[in-house]
């Protein structure tokens, strides 16, 4: 004998009284019109400020669990209450997603039902850095001037886009924390060869065989000092013109105005 099905009001309740820390908690404000942040996806020239932002804003809510691929359906498949709850926290989460791209970038989204599939999708598509992306944030960076402008707004306006420059050129982990500290408070900093070196002499004193981390694992610790942090030093220090910044953390505003970089 089949047992009645619970009533409407048994549903509610059983959604009303998760926690606020599940993720399949809904607030009230939450809804399919929320603007979780306030720029839109525009490509690979701004997906990582874009991603970042959306990352937080997810956290905030609780729901970045929908996207990363911690909350999965499965985890709720033992009661149809939940995962017909799962599918709406799904639903809602890929609306306020798709709130926050652009036209062009919505068209290929419109269609999709999986909230993680499409940040994966976005990754895949638009985290990609090439030397255009990169010149031209340099070239914007360079033509910033003070101007008329406060000492805080044309301090917050480049320290935005250095910050914005940092997003872009994420360093490789190194192998070794101190290693790597040695490496970096060394002035001048060090030519390629001279950090392999370095790196090299202590993967050998710690006993681990060149095959274990190989070439590759070297240069991916090393090849940053010379192909970043080097290259951003002499192109960078312009003599006391609009700005300099070398290995220092200093941002300098003029030949006489000094700004401690936060």
């Amino acid at each position: 004998m089949v047992g009645p099905s619970p009533s409407s009001s048994s549903v509610v309740d059983s959604i009303n009284n998760l926690d606020a820390g599940n993720p399949l908690h809904v607030q009230n404000s939450d809804n399919s019109n929320y603007v979780i942040i306030s720029f839109k996806l525009l490509g690979t020239k701004n997906y990582r400020i874009w991603s970042g932002a959306v990352k937080l804003a997810l956290q905030a809510r609780n729901k970045y669990g929908f996207v990363d691929g911690s909350c999965l359906k499965e985890s709720y498949a033992t009661s149809d209450v939940l995962s017909a709850q799962w599918d709406r926290c799904n639903a809602m989460v890929l609306t306020w997603i798709m709130n926050v791209v652009s036209q062009d970038v919505y068209m290929g989204l419109v269609y999709s039902e999986n909230a993680a599939v499409v940040w994966k999708e976005l990754r895949e598509t638009y985290d990609k850095v090439d030397g255009s992306v990169v010149y031209n944030l340099l070239q914007k960076i360079n033509s910033v001037k003070q101007g008329g402008s406060s000492v805080a707004d044309y301090y917050h306006r480049l320290n935005s886009l250095w910050r914005e420059f940092d997003a872009l050129t994420k360093l490789p982990k190194c192998i070794c924390d101190l290693v790597r500290s040695s490496l970096l408070t060394r002035d001048p900093l060090p030519e390629v060869k001279d950090a392999y070196n370095v790196v090299s002499r202590v993967e050998s004193h710690r006993g681990v065989p060149e095959s274990s981390g190989g070439t590759e694992s070297k240069q991916n610790a090393t090849s940053f000092v010379a192909k970043t942090f080097n290259n951003n030093k002499k192109q960078f220090n312009n003599n006391g013109n609009n700005f300099t910044r070398g290995s220092s953390s200093n941002v300098n505003r003029g030949p006489n105005l000094n700004i401690q970089r936060y």
